[in-house]
C-alpha cells in the first residue's frame, strides 16, 4: 500500500478554530496530527486547503524514505467493562472526595468528568494545547 493510499484512507477532523486563533475551520488527518493541516472560512474551503497540501506532503515523505502506517482496525469497545481500579495519594483522594461533595455530585461522577476532559485536551485537533494557528 502506498502513502497515498493510506492517506486516503484516513478520516479527516474538522474543527472550528476560536476567534483567538483567527477564527475559521482547521481540517487535518486524525492519525497524522498537525502533520498536514488544511485552513479555511469555511469547512469545505479547511478541506481543500488540506487536500492541496498532500502532494507536498507525500514529496517530503518520499524524500526522507518515510511510511504511513495504514489505520489500525476498530477496537472492539465490548471487550472492555468500563471498571478499573486507579491508586492515587491519600491527599489527592481526598482533594477529589471534597471536589466532589462541593458539586453535589458522587466521587465517581466527578472523576468520570475529569477523565473526560482530561482526555478531549489531549486529543489530536484539540486547541487547548498550545496551539496557534496560521
Amino acid at each position: 500500500m502506498t502513502n497515498a493510499d493510506v492517506i486516503a484512507s484516513y478520516p479527516i477532523r474538522v474543527n472550528p478554530l476560536t476567534p483567538e486563533l483567527g477564527g475559521g475551520f482547521e481540517a487535518l488527518f486524525e492519525p497524522l496530527a498537525r502533520n498536514v493541516v488544511g485552513y479555511g472560512e469555511t469547512q469545505q474551503e479547511a478541506i481543500d486547503d488540506l487536500m492541496a497540501a498532500v502532494p507536498v506532503f507525500l514529496d517530503v515523505l518520499r524524500a526522507t524514505n518515510q511510511t504511513l502506517s495504514p489505520m489500525s482496525p476498530a477496537k472492539d469497545w465490548h471487550a472492555y467493562s468500563g471498571k478499573f481500579n486507579v491508586r492515587v495519594p491519600k491527599a489527592l483522594h481526598a482533594k477529589l472526595a471534597g471536589m466532589a461533595e462541593e458539586q453535589g455530585v458522587s466521587l465517581n461522577a466527578l472523576i468520570q468528568s475529569l477523565l473526560a476532559s482530561g482526555t478531549a485536551a489531549l486529543e489530536p485537533g484539540n486547541h487547548a494545547i498550545g496551539h496557534t494557528a496560521r
